[in-house]
């Protein structure tokens, strides 16, 4: 229940500094990178994200994006990757190995690979390009509530500073979202 009050402060945590500076770099790298498709990854719960997330992409910042399951992906490629793509990877459990290992197999292949978690210093930190560590720390709660809401506001931050002044003030419009919670 704790967890599930807090979502509010958790919320208003992702604008910190440090966290949008993570930002600010992620999306600088996608720009500079001309990257035209991302493709959203992670497992259970963490895929769950990664759907909402690739819808994110799309509405605040027309990406053409892709949903896979990072295990099936490793093992049953159903995408070639390259350097023109990006692998946004979450993961709320300090590094789910199939993700973990799709981010490093990516980064072979030159893909941007870009992490999405709540955890410094974690196997996913040292798998990717650029690791975004959202306010809400590990999240032992089953139903990763935290971790959930944490994640998609970085997301849809992210896709808004990507995005630029063509997201029509829709970073501030996030801003005032945790007020109304």
């Amino acid at each position: 229940l704790r967890s599930i009050q807090g979502t509010p402060d958790y919320l208003k945590e992702c604008f910190r500094e440090d966290i949008r500076r993570q930002i600010a770099l992620a999306a600088k790298e996608l720009r500079e990178r001309k990257i035209r498709r991302l493709i959203f990854t992670g497992c259970g719960t963490s895929l769950m994200i990664a759907h909402q997330a690739q819808r994110l992409f799309y509405v605040l910042a027309g990406a053409e994006g892709y949903v896979v399951e990072a295990f099936e992906q490793l093992h049953y490629p159903t995408m070639d990757l390259g350097p023109s793509d990006a692998l946004v990877a979450y993961s709320h459990t300090v590094g789910t190995k199939a993700v973990c290992d799709l981010c490093k197999a990516g980064r072979r292949q030159g893909v941007f690979t870009i992490g999405m978690t709540e955890v410094t210093n974690s196997r996913l930190h040292q798998s990717c390009d650029v690791c975004i560590v959202g306010p809400g720390g590990k999240d032992e709660a089953t139903p990763k509530t935290r971790s959930y809401s944490t994640g998609l506001m970085i997301s849809a931050m992210l896709a808004c500073a990507w995005k630029g002044d063509g997201a029509h003030g829709a970073m501030e419009k996030l801003s005032l979202l945790p007020q109304r919670c």
